[in-house]
């Protein structure tokens, strides 16, 4: 080491001015790259200053979702698209593993959104080379992002309704705008959730605001973030991602014994919810529906409430035979069997037998093989005999002194089919979960029971689950506000 610097030293006096070039010639690239290379504090800035772009962006959309870009793929059909064939294939490279952005507005086509740099230059957009020649892009530029349009109307549109005020976003509201920015996710409003559900949107009300970020391992698809049913800037700042989500579990489809068994014995769906609000408030509480209710079907608003606040159980069942696809059952944990008065059961089948339904009493076994309980069955007449279309039975509970094995009282109805008498249904929710899904999405996709706008990811998953538990901070089960874990299986 000593004789090598003694060499250096020597070199230097016998060759200053080449010694000095040989330096100046190291050295000052390093300084350039030390002055123009971008500071952790430019770069948090240039991030700080895209979030506010972004988050007036989706104040506009009515869902955003965010990419990394991937050079190693082709881009996109929706660069092409914009672009043209070479110009996309160009600022693809130059994207490569950063993040990008679609935006769906209210009206009009995807917006394409990209963060603005030096290498991504506006004026390119426009190109003047080989293919690309007569394409004239429509763009727009926002702090720290660029704005990708289908044409000069959506450019126009955008531009009129496009606002600059200062918005003051709620944390989770940040947390969702953390998510776009960093991984593969997507924040969405009811409009988006309207045109994906179609005719079920009334039923996941729960879900009409919220945020997922997304993931793809081998042939599981996971999700988690944040849904709700008001807006994500409205939540009070207490709320807050759970520390430790609760682990997704499978509801049971099949049993051991049944593993090898034809699919149309399986279950189709299951859900289990710690009240029943979470699915049905939305719909029992439109004006039309709870004046129907309390006059038609004696159902009064105490009686609504208890409903809304009682645990419940639905299955789908696949019906091979029959007039009917598949059938459904549902079950309420009722803690009083008077919580649904005798009255009130005549007032529903008062209305059904004004209908022209033919009603029938019916006595089903129940599992002890001892006793009976008697349900009340419903059927329509049809050229070619009397049709089942549903019924419901009281399932007796066992008010037994151990907790863990007391059965509550069940009213369970059904559709399509006759009610049964075996509590396959019963499931316990874990502490602080609030609702537990799993479900065959192929199938009932192959069936026609999912909405054809749903993802085409969905529609083939073989098994999807997800539950939706309290956030962290909630004062009550009942927050508008809830955290939701989910993941779906591939073929």
């Amino acid at each position: 080491m000593k004789g090598a610097v003694k060499g250096a030293q020597r070199l230097i006096r016998a060759q200053p001015l080449t010694s000095i070039g040989l330096g100046l010639t190291l050295v000052v690239p390093c300084m350039v790259l030390l002055l123009t290379a971008p500071t952790e504090r430019q770069i948090a800035q240039d991030l700080d200053v895209r979030t506010t772009s972004l988050l007036q962006i989706s104040d506009q959309m009515r869902m955003v979702q965010s990419f990394r870009a991937n050079g190693s793929a082709s881009p996109p059909s929706l660069w092409t698209r914009r672009f043209g064939a070479d110009t996309a294939n160009q600022v693809w490279q130059k994207l490569k593993g950063q993040m990008w952005w679609m935006g769906w507005p209210q009206d009009g086509d995807p917006v394409l959104v990209l963060p603005a740099s030096d290498a991504i230059d506006v004026s390119a957009f426009t190109s003047s080379n080989s293919s690309d020649a007569a394409l004239k892009v429509s763009s727009r530029r926002l702090p720290g992002l660029v704005l990708v349009f289908a044409d000069e109307l959506n450019r126009q549109t955008f531009g009129q309704a496009h606002q600059t005020v200062a918005i003051n976003p709620s944390p989770l509201e940040t947390f969702c705008l953390a998510q776009l920015m960093r991984t593969t996710a997507v924040i969405w409003r009811p409009e988006a959730l309207s045109s994906i559900a179609g005719a079920l949107s009334p039923l996941l009300q729960t879900a009409s605001y919220g945020c997922l970020e997304l993931s793809l391992e081998e042939r599981k698809m996971r999700w988690e973030g944040v849904v709700a049913s008001r807006p994500l800037r409205t939540a009070s700042r207490r709320l807050a991602p759970p520390i430790k989500p609760i682990e997704l579990s499978t509801l049971q489809l099949i049993s051991a014994k049944a593993k090898s068994s034809q699919s149309s014995s399986r279950p189709l769906l299951r859900l289990k919810m710690r009240n029943a609000r979470t699915l049905l408030g939305a719909v029992i509480n439109r004006p039309l529906i709870r004046d129907g209710l309390q006059n038609d079907y004696a159902l009064s608003t105490s009686i609504r409430s208890e409903l809304l606040a009682t645990p419940l159980s639905v299955q789908i069942q696949s019906e091979p035979q029959g007039p009917f696809q598949a059938s459904l059952k549902l079950d309420l944990y009722l803690s009083d069997r008077q919580t649904i008065t005798v009255k009130t059961l005549d007032g529903i089948g008062r209305q059904l037998r004004e209908g022209g339904l033919i009603e029938k009493k019916k006595k089903l076994s129940n599992p002890d093989r001892e006793s009976f309980s008697q349900a009340t069955l419903w059927y329509q007449n049809q050229p070619e005999g009397q049709r089942l279309l549903g019924g419901w039975v009281w399932l007796q509970g066992d008010q037994s002194t151990d907790r863990s094995t007391a059965t509550p009282p069940v009213l369970r109805l059904s559709l399509a089919s006759s009610p049964t008498t075996k509590r396959s249904m019963d499931v316990q929710l874990k502490t602080g979960e609030d609702l537990r899904l799993t479900m065959r999405a192929s199938a009932l996709d192959s069936l026609s029971l999912l909405h054809v706008n749903w993802p085409q990811p969905v529609r083939r998953a073989s098994v999807l689950d997800l539950n939706l538990q309290s956030l962290q901070g909630a004062a009550t089960s009942h927050e508008d506000w809830r955290w939701m874990k989910g993941q779906l299986t591939l073929p």
